[in-house]
């Protein structure tokens, strides 16, 4: 399913836990099956979303963004855990050096 992406970008922004506790704001799982095209389209909302997470992160200090990242670990497999934090670290990683280059 796709309620890791979905709700990190739409719940990080303003919205409180409300919506994340809301398992139907995301009812996208019908997108698994065209796995490889979801992975494109993810990695392109990742690096959005991570560009409004590392700003989100200085502004309350690191550790609610982390929280939020697990509860929405809690709703992938194991492999697409693994996957999405790979994906999560690379493309952090690079945001932040572009952001502090900048």
């Amino acid at each position: 399913g796709d309620c890791f992406f979905l709700e990190t970008i739409g719940g990080d922004s303003s919205t409180g836990p409300s919506e994340e506790d809301s398992p139907s704001s995301s009812s996208s799982s019908s997108s698994s099956s065209s796995s490889s095209k979801a992975v494109e389209e993810t990695v392109f909302r990742l690096q959005q979303a991570a560009a409004k997470r590392s700003k989100l992160a200085e502004a309350l200090g690191g550790p609610l963004a982390v929280m939020k990242l697990r509860c929405r670990l809690a709703c992938l497999t194991p492999e697409q855990q693994l996957e999405l934090l790979l994906e999560v670290a690379a493309k952090d990683a690079a945001l932040k050096r572009m952001v502090s280059s900048s």
